[in-house]
């Protein structure tokens, strides 16, 4: 369902022009954005009614947090980042505000059994081939700052989920035998991030 959902997603972001233009704004190449599956929509009724053409049922879309239980979306409008695990199936997303407003700027998918942010990566299915080769991870705070550091061929990177590094984060990473690299923005709390999570 999260591949699906993905890929109607991406497509639809392809073809839209305030989508492409935030896109250029930010510095990210629509290939980039191909490659990660990157998405966005703006109807959710016809994403629902796509959804359920597909095969899948109103309950799941509500069960897996692509909608809720009043038919509405708070993907809609956003900036659509799969998260995937290291073998690249999709556990959930993370939304970015593309307009000012007052809702929240980063949305994530709900807890569930298949969506735990505490032990989830974005981009480790495709940083994963580097880190096995370079044996060093660099972690930043965000999605934005992954994308421009994959486009300018650094490949080992990966985000937490917002900046907290969790300890089920730590377990993983220390599974993997390999040197981890902070890099988060340098302003007081990108600074005090570093030094907890250090």
């Amino acid at each position: 369902m999260n591949e699906t959902f993905a890929e109607y997603t991406n497509y639809l972001l392809s073809m839209d022009q305030s989508g492409k233009k935030y896109l250029k704004e930010r510095d990210i190449k629509i290939q980039t954005a191909n490659e990660m599956k990157i998405g966005m929509f703006h109807e959710t009724e016809k994403m629902k009614n796509y959804m359920i053409a597909k095969g899948f049922k109103e309950e799941e879309l509500v069960k897996y947090d692509l909608i809720n239980l009043n038919g509405n979306s708070k993907w809609k409008d956003r900036l659509l980042f799969p998260i995937k695990d290291a073998s690249g199936n999709i556990h959930g997303f993370g939304g970015r505000r593309i307009n000012e407003g007052a809702d929240a700027k980063y949305l994530n998918t709900a807890e569930s059994e298949i969506f735990k942010k505490d032990r989830l990566f974005f981009n480790l299915d495709q940083a994963m081939p580097e880190i096995r080769k370079e044996k060093r991870i660099l972690l930043t705070e965000g999605y934005i700052d992954v994308i421009q550091a994959s486009q300018h061929q650094l490949k080992n990177v990966v985000a937490c989920l917002g900046t907290s590094l969790t300890k089920n984060h730590i377990s993983y990473l220390s599974k993997l035998h390999t040197q981890v690299v902070l890099i988060y923005d340098g302003d007081n709390p990108g600074i005090n991030a570093a030094i907890k999570n250090s």
